[in-house]
């Protein structure tokens, strides 16, 4: 190398670097490469063509010159932070939790990489382990948007729905339009039968996202279980407008509206939603509607088809028997 190397190199890397920060990437690897012939060992120039075949999506070729400085320095924090974000980009969770607990064990404060190691795990279904990266990143940083997040969607997804409301709700602190976490904290109240609370998380997404479907279901279901029915199918036709083949709402609007005695309307919207496919929950409503109207044989007609499908349903069979109870009786009086 010649005595003007070093400080070519130096300028070519950080021409390289801004033309990476610009996007520019064929002129980032140019800059990079020229400097790669001069210094062909130097970590710099190495983690920077890492980068910038991750930011290409080539995982194989910027592992590769991670694993390089890797060899030459195995405490290089920029290579092992880069190659477990490179494998994380690859989606290989197992692959990238290696690099980052190196690169901790070398840069124990960093909160970021501990939320990382945390979805990793939690990607893995190591649900425990990952719970103990995500506290650490908290305890140093406690209202870090990731950290809350991803403890947040860990504790829902485990049933742990208090846990999870705490951490929700301290990231809607700072960020009140998010609307994931907006309808991920409805449905945890509404599971936990809270249908004013989850009606409140559903009302300010629709407020950001006036046609989110999920918020729109959910609302539904709150005021259902509130016993308001002709409120739920107000809620529940609006998202039928957008998704007029939905079985699962075509089936709660038949429900509502057999509670509130509408036979008619009732069996309407259960049939359309058989016309769509055979659903259990529809044939059996249907069931109940044509036993209400005294049409017996129909609804055994309709609890069989359930069974015929799903021997063991518990609600055909208690259906089934109520129905050829009230069949007997009427014999009976006959």
């Amino acid at each position: 190398m010649s005595s003007t190397a070093p400080e070519k190199v130096i300028e070519l890397s950080k021409l390289g670097r801004d033309f990476l920060k610009q996007k520019e990437f064929s002129k980032a690897e140019e800059a990079f490469l020229e400097a790669l012939e001069l210094d062909p060992d130097n970590a710099y120039v190495l983690v920077g063509l890492g980068d910038l075949k991750r930011l290409t999506d080539e995982f194989e070729a910027s592992l590769a010159y991670y694993d390089r400085v890797i060899e030459l320095d195995p405490k290089n924090i920029f290579a092992l932070r880069g190659a477990g974000d490179c494998c994380r980009a690859a989606r290989n969770p197992a692959k990238s939790i290696e690099y980052w607990t190196k690169y901790l064990a070398n840069n124990r404060q960093d909160f970021q990489v501990m939320v990382r190691i945390g979805d990793a795990y939690k990607k893995l279904n190591l649900f425990d382990v990952a719970e103990g990266y995500y506290s650490n990143a908290i305890k140093l940083k406690p209202n870090d948007r990731f950290a809350s997040f991803g403890i947040g969607e860990l504790f829902y997804k485990n049933g742990r729905l208090a846990e999870a409301l705490d951490h929700f709700d301290n990231l809607l602190e700072t960020e009140p339009r998010h609307i994931h976490v907006l309808t991920m904290a409805g449905n945890a109240c509404r599971r936990l039968r809270e249908y004013e609370r989850a009606f409140g998380y559903y009302s300010n997404a629709i407020k950001y996202d006036p046609n989110n479907s999920f918020a729109l279901y959910g609302m539904g279901d709150c005021v259902r279980g509130l016993g308001r029915f002709t409120e739920a199918i107000d809620w529940w036709m609006k998202l039928l407008d957008r998704d007029p083949k939905n079985q699962a709402v075509l089936s709660r609007i038949g429900d509502s509206y057999y509670r509130l005695g509408n036979l008619k309307k009732s069996k309407e919207f259960f049939k359309a939603g058989l016309d769509i496919s055979f659903d259990p929950y529809s044939m059996l409503g249907l069931a109940r509607v044509y036993r209400d109207e005294g049409e017996m044989q129909k609804a055994v007609e309709c609890c069989q088809n359930v069974l015929d499908c799903h021997p063991e349903h518990e609600r055909a069979l208690e259906e089934l028997r109520e129905t050829c109870q009230l069949m007997k009786e009427s014999n009976l009086e006959n």
